[in-house]
């Protein structure tokens, strides 16, 4: 399921994950900001600028993007930069976070804001 965000009168998708979590209106952030277990990875040329090529490549799925930037308090993808050192969060404890904040808001409506 996609979710289309009008931004600075540029629109943007995001894709819901398997769980159904909008990472854009996730409240599981606060428990993946605490996640322990993680490792560190330096970001190779070719994925610079794209976090989804760096979750694909650490967790065989693109769509932990948001996870990686956010965790590591990046904000833009310009700061994706080959060289720099990243810390990678323990994907077990990623899906466990999600799977409980899905079911947490199973049958509930996500509202979206446009902006």
């Amino acid at each position: 399921m996609a979710l289309n965000y009008l931004i600075n009168s540029r629109a943007y998708t995001v894709t819901l994950d398997q769980y159904g979590v909008d990472p854009l209106l996730n409240k599981a952030t606060d428990a993946i900001a605490q996640i322990s277990n993680f490792y560190l990875y330096d970001i190779k040329q070719y994925q610079r600028g794209r976090p989804d090529v760096i979750s694909s490549f650490v967790y065989g799925d693109p769509n932990y993007w948001w996870i990686i930037m956010y965790y590591n308090g990046i904000v833009s993808f310009k700061e994706i930069k080959e060289g720099i050192t990243i810390q990678i969060p323990d994907l077990s404890t990623i899906t466990r976070i999600l799977s409980e904040q899905a079911s947490q808001t199973y049958g509930q409506n996500i509202r979206t804001v446009t902006i």
